[in-house]
C-alpha cells in the first residue's frame, strides 16, 4: 500500500477531514490531497506531525515504503526522504545501457574491420 493510501486510512478512521489535516500542517487542502494521492511527498516535519496526530510510527511507515531520510540537505530544498527503489531503477537502465553500448562497440569494430580488409 502506498503512503498516501496509508495515511488516508489512518486519516478516515479517526474521522479527520482533509481541511483539517491541512490546517493542522499549515498547508492548503489541495497540497495535503497531493499528498494523499501520491503526488508529492510530504516533509519530514510534516510526517512528523502526522505521526502524532494520526498515532501513526512514521519511521515504520516509510521503511515499508522503501524510503530512507537523506542527509545532504540541511536547508529544506528537499523533503528529505530518497526513495530507495530509485536507486535500483537506475542501476537497471544503468546496465541495459551498458549492454547496449557493448553491441554497438561489437558492430562498429566488425565495420572496421571490413573497411580495413576492403
Amino acid at each position: 500500500m502506498e503512503l498516501g493510501s496509508k495515511l488516508r486510512k489512518a486519516r478516515e478512521s479517526k474521522r479527520i477531514s482533509q481541511q483539517e489535516i491541512a490546517e493542522f500542517l499549515n498547508i492548503s487542502q489541495k497540497t495535503y490531497s497531493n499528498i494523499e494521492g501520491d503526488k508529492s511527498k510530504p516533509s519530514l516535519i510534516q510526517l512528523s506531525k502526522l505521526g502524532e496526530l494520526l498515532d501513526f510510527d512514521m519511521l515504520e511507515l516509510l521503511k515499508e515504503q522503501g524510503l530512507v531520510f537523506n542527509q545532504k540537505n540541511e536547508h529544506g530544498a528537499n523533503n528529505g526522504i530518497v526513495n530507495t527503489n530509485l536507486s535500483e531503477k537506475l542501476i537497471a537502465q544503468y546496465e541495459a545501457r551498458i549492454i547496449e553500448i557493448k553491441e554497438m562497440n561489437t558492430l562498429l569494430k566488425s565495420k572496421i574491420l571490413r573497411l580495413e580488409k576492403d
